[in-house]
């Protein structure tokens, strides 16, 4: 009878087989285009709160529904869910990969689910079954939990630093060292850096405020303050200049969106 540890390694060797699957690599990068399209949807959305007033919901669950309105979006949000997993099953290929440094690893690992649950939240909108407050009852069951409110507190320190390492990152354009850049000509390198750059840094505010807003729910004991980017967009629009800060980062999402579905799809080393 094999040991655990032999089917732990048996397995971990057959997620890496998996990874040298070409059908991996062409399901990630239509991963990239979901996601692409994704932050492009919660940009255009942000800026019609800013300067429209929009009651649409500016994170991923409006931007799937507003695919679900119609015949063609369901389709185009039936590729975002097989793409998500796409994504999913690269970045889990990725964390079983033994020469990444152990922090890589936790990282791809991390993000396969976040994706797995970003697929089954799209899959949920498309198929009429969605519910525009799993966050906030997520956050109210932890709270209410034993250490509740150090675990969600203890999440929302995790979603700050994210951000940080985002706005970092676009700062010192580390996210650039992933593309091929082989095929790119100078000129157009630089060009598509600098929108990438201003994709990432505004990214990375907006999960910095998200991971403000989640400890500020869990000292409040208040699970309403941890509904997600749609209510870290809407205090950005509440602070002075509020609809001129809000519509920069609105911006900044869409080209993180254009960055991700037209740059990285293509140039991303996978």
């Amino acid at each position: 009878m094999m040991s655990s540890s032999g089917m732990g390694r048996q397995a971990a060797g057959a997620v890496r087989r998996a990874g040298d699957n070409p059908w991996v690599e062409r399901l990630a990068r239509v991963g990239f285009v979901a996601r692409g399209l994704t932050y492009i949807l919660i940009g255009i959305a942000a800026v019609q709160i800013a300067f429209l007033g929009g009651s649409k919901k500016a994170d991923q669950t409006g931007a799937f529904q507003t695919l679900a309105q119609n015949g063609f979006g369901k389709v185009v949000l039936w590729l975002v869910v097989l793409g998500f997993l796409g994504y999913a099953a690269w970045q889990a290929t990725e964390a079983f990969q033994s020469w990444k440094k152990t922090s890589k690893r936790v990282e791809s690992a991390a993000k396969a689910v976040v994706y797995v649950l970003l697929a089954v939240l799209a899959f949920r909108v498309v198929t009429g079954s969605g519910s525009s407050r799993g966050g906030e009852k997520a956050t109210a069951t932890v709270l209410d939990m034993t250490g509740g409110q150090f675990l969600v507190g203890l999440a929302g320190v995790v979603i700050l630093a994210v951000g940080l390492v985002m706005v970092w990152r676009g700062w010192t354009e580390k996210f650039a060292q992933e593309l091929r850049t082989g095929e790119l000509s100078p000129s157009v390198r630089r060009n598509l850096v600098r929108i990438g750059k201003v994709g990432y840094i505004a990214r990375g505010i907006v999960f910095a405020v998200l991971g403000v807003l989640v400890i500020s729910a869990a000292v409040t004991y208040d699970p309403e303050k941890a509904r997600g980017l749609d209510l870290a967009l809407r205090t950005l629009a509440s602070q002075p200049y509020g609809p001129w800060l809000l519509g920069a980062v609105a911006v900044g999402l869409i080209c993180f969106g254009a960055y991700s579905a037209l740059v990285e799809s293509r140039y991303r080393r996978v």
